[in-house]
């Protein structure tokens, strides 16, 4: 998925999609417009995925916040 720049809302249907899966062990979101607003998405999904093992955030403007949504996430997801 790196450099689609998909933006917030494809990211949102994307993970969405993705809550389903229970084999990706790898996702590179990297270049992709994510901002603060894709932040808050992906801690939703992170905070009730177990099975991902690797992300790939770079290249993208999660800004002060979003990275503070994100950081909080981690905290409860072990397999990151």
């Amino acid at each position: 998925m790196e450099k689609n720049k998909i933006g917030d809302y494809i990211l949102k249907y994307f993970l969405e999609c993705l809550a389903y899966n229970h084999s990706v062990r790898y996702l590179n979101l990297s270049h992709n417009n994510i901002t603060e607003l894709g932040a808050k998405y992906l801690k939703r999904y992170i905070k009730s995925n177990s099975t991902l093992r690797v992300l790939l955030l770079h290249w993208n403007n999660l800004g002060v916040k979003g990275s503070k949504r994100f950081a909080k996430a981690l905290l409860n997801n072990f397999a990151l």
